[in-house]
């Protein structure tokens, strides 16, 4: 049902390439758990990368538009007065490009009928290291609607363009400028992501109370102090991370996308993360070593047992202690946490923050603890 969006676009323009669409009303939004805004206009597909600039050239961004729960369906229209160009980039699961591609040219025939398309060609090609597949259709009033289509590690990248037949090698040279955009965001990133594999995660969670509190009081008394350093500017920098989606996770009607980090080089960072697709900021849970991992790992050592990890999560200038693992746990584990905290079941067993100098100790509620914080629960609200 995508090519019904552009295909609307076209109805008033397509017969007549020298009349300019009528203008469209601003397009919604997109849920800033998929893009993410950037300067200039620019948007970002967080689980890509994939960048899509407000100009490119003559092309006036139009919309962004996410097609599915998880976000892992997209796309990035532009227009100039005659030439109309999305960009779509889809999330494969278990089918291939020629699947895709029959997808695209149905759509294209079903939602283009009024317009008469005829067949004109269809080409297979290698450019930049990359199997192209591009289809061409003649339609009514010397229109030319084609598709590009090619795999992007795993994730489908195609073009689908309406235009006037003599602004035919124009077009293709533009495809290639929107492709090097492509290449240099969404392709690096998935490239350096498909390069490093997911890493073995069979840990259980820790169960027993008293480990609980006490591992948290620790953990709270370190990271506050961690956390009044960096207000200081006192923290060592540390190299930016990359998270890789590593796939979607549905759970009670909860959207949920599971990441790993990389570092530049593509080498396991060691951290993981389960977020929640939400039309605003997206709840996140954090999952990474305890703040105790040197201390933890020579214990380790000696005793054979794992990095002991911890769940955390951010909650306006708090960060709440959600679990411990002995290990790196694994993805339905960290699922299983997550809705249960969404739904209110799991409450934190500490958590820190830092105002200036002073660092704020979260105790979780038990009658036997005066004074008792009580947190605020993430808001269960998913696409």
């Amino acid at each position: 049902m995508r090519w019904l969006a552009m295909g609307m676009l076209l109805v008033a323009g397509s017969a007549r390439a020298d009349v300019r669409p009528p203008a469209a009303p601003p397009a919604p939004a997109p849920p800033v758990s998929v893009f993410r805004g950037h300067q200039a206009g620019t948007l970002e597909h967080l689980q890509s990368g994939l960048v899509c600039p407000a100009r490119i050239g003559e092309y006036r961004r139009i919309e962004a538009t996410v097609f599915d729960k998880f976000g892992l369906d997209v796309s990035c229209g532009y227009h100039t007065g005659t030439v109309v160009i999305t960009l779509y980039l889809t999330r494969r699961t278990g089918t291939g490009v020629d699947a895709a591609l029959a997808e695209a040219k149905r759509e294209l025939l079903q939602f283009g009928a009024d317009r008469h398309p005829q067949s004109i060609s269809e080409l297979r090609s290698t450019n930049g290291g990359r199997d192209w597949v591009t289809v061409l259709y003649g339609e009514d009033g010397d229109i030319h609607s084609a598709i590009w289509l090619a795999d992007l590690d795993g994730w489908t990248l195609e073009y689908r363009a309406t235009y006037p037949a003599v602004d035919e090698t124009r077009v293709t040279a533009d495809i290639a400028k929107i492709t090097a955009i492509v290449e240099e965001s969404a392709g690096a990133r998935l490239a350096l992501c498909s390069a490093s594999p997911p890493p073995a995660r069979r840990a259980l969670p820790i169960l027993d109370r008293r480990n609980l509190q006490q591992s948290s009081m620790m953990t709270s008394i370190l990271g506050g102090a961690v956390l009044a350093e960096a207000r200081d500017g006192k923290a060592t920098a540390t190299a930016p991370l990359m998270w890789c989606l590593e796939g979607p996770i549905l759970k009670n009607n909860h959207h949920m996308l599971f990441w790993r980090a990389v570092d530049p080089k593509g080498t396991d960072a060691r951290s993981d993360r389960i977020t929640l697709a939400t039309d605003g900021p997206p709840p996140t849970l954090d999952i990474a070593p305890d703040s105790l991992a040197s201390l933890v790992e020579g214990l380790a050592k000696a005793s054979d047992k794992p990095p002991r990890w911890i769940a955390t999560l951010r909650q306006g200038d708090e960060t709440l202690i959600f679990g411990y693992f002995d290990g790196r746990p694994s993805s339905d584990s960290v699922a299983d946490l997550f809705e249960n905290i969404l739904a209110g079941k799991a409450k934190p067993a500490g958590g820190f923050g830092a105002e200036g100098k002073n660092i704020t100790i979260v105790v979780p509620p038990a009658p036997r603890v005066s004074g008792a914080r009580r947190h605020r629960s993430p808001p269960p609200h998913g696409l």
